[in-house]
């Protein structure tokens, strides 16, 4: 059973894109996952994220990918605000990024 607030990923080629690092968009799934997994830690039954920025900061070669999801506002309402960092296997920043979650 994984911690409210953390997603992992291991990198494989299916998950990657052209230069071996991981793909935008499952990267983006990963926060997303970070993000709804905490609020589901606040909230009964489901979250869904219903907005996200992201800030692509390094490549995300070095495996397994990490992403760690903070309350930053909320839960109020059946709302949450996350600030989300994903850290590679070396322990390096790779993005960060700030979404919003509401109970579903």
């Amino acid at each position: 059973m994984s911690k409210p607030g953390i997603a992992s990923i291991e990198l494989r080629p299916v998950v990657c894109n052209t230069v071996g690092a991981l793909h935008g968009a499952v990267h983006a799934s990963l926060i997303d996952e970070a993000s709804a997994s905490l609020a589901r830690s606040f909230f009964d039954g489901g979250a869904v994220t219903t907005d996200m920025h992201l800030a692509y900061l390094d490549l995300g070669r070095v495996g397994p990918l990490t992403a760690t999801a903070t309350a930053i506002g909320g839960p109020a309402n059946g709302r949450l605000t996350a600030s989300v960092d994903v850290h590679d296997g070396n322990g390096a920043l790779v993005s960060t990024a700030t979404t919003e979650v509401v109970a579903s």
